[in-house]
């Protein structure tokens, strides 16, 4: 049994770094934004998260990355995701836990992203 504890949908355009100027700066701002939208969300909706969890990253667009590119493309999203389920941790260092499942997926439509977070309820 599964229990929807946040769901998030952007408008914003997931980038990889072909897209994206190789200046370092550009990367960046980027990355930043990006992290800034999910946090606002997050302390907006001040989810209870209860683990383990499963966390949906669906990415819309009228064309397909292929597997790698869209797991590259979610890495700021995964990075700060992890950062707000275990508080005080840095960026990048806990997204590896086994409590959390991670799963991506691709639609076509309006260019933007989704976050889904179900906890996994055992019974």
């Amino acid at each position: 049994m599964t229990t929807s504890l946040f769901d998030f949908r952007s408008f914003s355009p997931l980038k990889t770094d072909q897209s994206l100027s190789c200046n370092w700066r550009v990367k960046k701002t980027y990355k930043d934004k990006l992290k800034l939208q999910i946090y606002n969300e997050w302390t907006r909706k001040k989810p209870t998260i209860v683990l383990p969890i499963s966390v949906d990253l669906i990415r819309y667009s009228p064309r397909k990355l292929d597997d790698d590119n869209l797991i590259y493309a979610f890495k700021p999203v995964r990075d700060i995701l992890a950062q707000l389920i275990f508080p005080g941790s840095k960026s990048g260092q806990k997204d590896n836990s086994p409590l959390i499942s991670w799963h991506y997926a691709q639609a076509k439509g309006v260019m933007g992203y989704q976050i889904t977070i179900n906890t996994l309820l055992q019974e």
